[in-house]
């Protein structure tokens, strides 16, 4: 009898591995947080891949392949290179002004990073994959490598929307 109390008990707690599994209102189950370990400090960035991971069901960080973080207060994307498999990411209207964590992002063929507070683009040279370029509203940013990353996207078929003190 104990057994098959302890089976059912088993089976109630994997099959509902999302929720917490209370016994006369005490919580005998909490389930592990989505996203365990995060390298990511930025409050903002942290709540928009917790709810990607969320929404998309996501177990782990090589299942990220989309990512978009709009008008969400984000200020640092540090941690951000670890999520390697990225292929599309839309971080427009944020307060970013650091993209040196993009480096490692080597698989971005689309990045939107509209209305920041983009300085330094010269990392975004290492972005050779991209096709789908748009950085307008960075007013602040240098040209020269904004417009060898152009370049770099038009020679991947690609367009580029440059800041307007930029564009030619």
């Amino acid at each position: 009898m104990h057994r098959i109390i302890g089976m059912a008990l088993l089976l109630n707690l994997c099959a509902c591995s999302q929720y917490d599994f209370s016994v006369n209102d005490n919580v005998v189950y909490t389930p592990k947080p989505i996203l365990k370990e995060s390298s990511v400090s930025d409050p903002a960035l942290k709540a928009c891949l917790q709810q990607t991971f969320k929404d998309k069901k996501h177990t782990n960080i090589s299942q990220v392949t989309s990512l978009r973080c709009t008008h969400a207060g984000i200020a640092s994307i540090a941690g951000l290179g670890r999520y390697f498999a990225l292929t599309e990411l839309d971080l427009s209207d944020n307060a970013i002004a650091d993209v040196t964590p993009l480096t490692r992002l080597g698989k971005l063929t689309l990045l939107h990073l509209e209305n920041n507070q983009i300085r330094d683009a010269a990392p975004l040279l290492s972005l050779i994959k991209l096709s789908d370029l748009r950085i307008e509203g960075n007013n602040d940013a240098g040209c020269k490598d904004l417009y060898q990353v152009r370049t770099s996207v038009r020679d991947n078929a690609g367009s580029a929307l440059l800041p307007d003190h930029c564009d030619q």
